[in-house]
């Protein structure tokens, strides 16, 4: 009779896999099992006898200890054969992988033996400078028990008093996902931030005073352990991004970094003479003023909390909140350090634009990202600061001091659509204690920065890098037309004159508009390569009329600076530090045809008017500019 399989003689149902084998020989080992291929697969498609066996409480423990498992020191490695080591890094990851199949049976075992779950988190009892690829093992085991035994392990942890020893470790990027997971966000989606597991108490992180201990972890003594300072300030700012109102446990630690006593911290490390300090806590600022401002407008809307009445909660938005009181005090400090950054003394960045001494750098990007975030409070105390500490005329000093810092430019773009955006008249205080406008701001741009003559200067300087041997248009031009479209379509000549712009400077400006910006606006909305043949060019109207020109509109909102800016792996850092005034111009510029003038209000016109032209003898005297000069 013919055996074989083809013939049908294969009997399945007798058919055992090399795991059951294994299992049937007398004084089997784990380590037998480890050795085999096939154990996690076996273990995924449960198993039985397996499960079984990995359930019982020795191997369990034998499991952990593997997981948990150091590196050997370089002097003992030495003494080890490299077939020893391998397969105790063999170990170390299938047993961490076994755990991951998430067998119910194994994880019970854990937590009903508490010494073992101990056991386990002894890891964490080593100093500081775990290995990351030992650490991800502990870690995978974690996130298992996070899923399936949510509960568990928070009472776990505040029983037993871990936290203290995962803040020990927060240098790790994977220890702080990890904490990020336990506490507010398990991975489960946004509507899972800040569930509460069962039979635990919401407050405690709250108790616990985490966010002080972050805070803490922004201590200067720690810029010799890479990635403390920034994992830690990633940990504060995803309270913050994440809290909302259906996320009160979250909340609450979002109000405890509202507190005078960590924002007061906060500015001490600021400015204890540490850059990686200066640039994490500035991250830290901006969320915090953005989550202040947001609640101020939910106030003025009617959007009460729950936890205090509509008087009380307008009452609160008359005066300063602690951050924006430390803002508005340490703004000569950061426009000191905007103008002469003393960590960049002697750096030189070479570019293939040519030699930037000193280039722009992460902490001055984060500052101009902090003004931002600042302008939109509508408090007459912040908008007098920021027109006394000269934060718009240094801000645009920087903008054409780095012509090919596109990050710089869009931030920059986005103060002045902030500005533009606001079309009410007159800055008396409305009942909540805001200013009405931003009409003391418009002053300061038109009147003191002279935004006008800037523009229309830049126009000119363009032209010139243009015609340079190897030349191409300035990176920040882009940014510029965007800028002259905003302020073509939101302030009439009346208003610039009420805003301190001289009517020399607004002579020149309406020929500026009705010439070159009307010439290069119609270059943008040009489709990219002309229209497809037999397509719409028929109906396309070629000629230079000012009629044919309409731009579609730019958003006019309060611009703010999102979490995504953030790269919280630590690479960002280096490359927007030295290497952020290496982008090409492409990125900058208003492609054809590419959604350039996208996020429209359709009600809103931005067409050029055509005025009548002025002479060219007032053209010329002003705008015969060498190089951008700020008064």
């Amino acid at each position: 009779m013919d055996d074989s399989f083809w013939s049908g003689g294969f009997d399945f149902s007798t058919a055992t896999s090399p795991i059951d084998d294994i299992l049937g020989q007398p004084d089997v080992s784990l380590e037998d099992l480890l050795d085999h291929e096939d154990i996690i697969q076996e273990c995924k498609y449960l198993n039985t006898d397996l499960i079984d066996f990995l359930s019982r409480p020795d191997i369990i423990e034998k499991l952990v200890k593997y997981v948990i498992l150091q590196e050997l020191p370089p002097e003992e490695e030495s003494k080890s054969s490299p077939e020893t080591i391998l397969k105790t890094k063999q170990y170390s990851y299938t047993a961490s992988e076994l755990f991951a199949c998430e067998v119910v049976e194994m994880l019970d075992v854990l937590f009903d033996h508490p010494n073992i779950l101990r056991l386990l988190f002894s890891f964490l009892d080593q100093p500081p400078g775990i290995t990351p690829g030992c650490c991800a093992y502990f870690c995978k085991v974690i996130v298992v028990l996070i899923g399936q035994k949510h509960g568990k392990l928070v009472n776990f942890i505040q029983e037993t008093d871990q936290l203290k020893k995962i803040l020990t470790h927060i240098g790790l990027y994977s220890v702080m996902e990890l904490l990020i997971r336990v506490g507010w966000d398990d991975g489960g989606g946004e509507d899972e931030v800040g569930a509460i597991p069962e039979d635990t108490d919401p407050e405690w992180l709250h108790n616990a005073n985490l966010v002080n201990l972050l805070v803490e972890k922004l201590d200067p003594k720690y810029d010799d352990q890479p990635g403390v300072h920034i994992n830690a300030a990633c940990c504060l700012v995803d309270v913050v991004v994440k809290s909302s109102p259906t996320a009160p446990s979250v909340c609450i630690l979002a109000n405890d970094m509202q507190s005078e006593e960590v924002v007061e911290k906060v500015f001490m490390y600021m400015f204890c003479g540490s850059m990686s300090c200066l640039t994490n806590t500035l991250t830290i600022a901006i969320v915090l003023v953005q989550q202040d401002v947001e609640r101020r407008m939910q106030i003025r809307q009617g959007i009460c909390n729950s936890d205090q009445n509509q008087v009380e909660q307008k009452e609160s938005i008359k005066k300063l909140s602690p951050i924006l009181e430390h803002v508005v005090r340490c703004l000569p400090k950061l426009m000191d350090y905007l103008k002469k950054p003393t960590e960049l003394d002697g750096v030189e960045l070479k570019t293939q634009y040519g030699t930037l001494k000193p280039p722009f750098g992460a902490t001055r990007l984060k500052i101009i990202e902090l003004m931002l975030a600042l302008i939109t409070c509508d408090l007459r105390e912040v908008q007098n600061a920021v027109v006394e500490n000269r934060v718009l005329i240094t801000t645009f000093e920087m903008f054409f001091l780095f012509p090919w810092n596109n990050m710089l430019h869009g931030i920059v773009e986005s103060m002045v659509l902030t500005i533009l955006g606001d079309q009410e008249e007159g800055d008396e205080d409305d009942e909540d204690g805001g200013v009405r406008s931003y009409s003391m701001l418009k002053k300061d741009i038109f009147g003191k920065v002279l935004l006008l003559k800037l523009i229309c200067q830049a126009w000119e300087t363009n032209a010139k890098a243009i015609q340079e041997r190897k030349g191409s248009r300035l990176g920040y031009m882009g940014h510029l037309l965007r800028i002259s479209v905003a302020i073509n379509s939101c302030c009439p000549d009346d208003m610039l004159l009420a805003n301190g712009a001289s009517k020399e400077e607004i002579e020149a400006w309406n020929e500026f508009r009705e010439g070159q910006l009307a010439r290069d606006v119609s270059e943008q909305e040009q489709p990219l390569g002309g229209y497809r043949p037999g397509g719409e060019e028929d109906n396309y109207e070629c000629e230079d009329s000012f009629d044919s020109f309409q731009f579609e509109s730019i958003s006019l909102e309060p611009q703010v600076v999102t979490d995504d800016l953030y790269d919280w792996d630590g690479e960002n850092d280096d490359q927007v530090g030295m290497g952020e005034d290496n982008s090409s111009d492409d990125s900058d510029d208003e492609g054809s045809n590419l959604g350039v003038f996208d996020n429209a209000d359709s009600d809103m016109d931005y067409s050029i008017d055509p005025a009548p032209p002025n002479s060219e003898d007032d053209l010329k005297g002003l705008l015969n500019f060498d190089e951008p000069k700020f008064e």
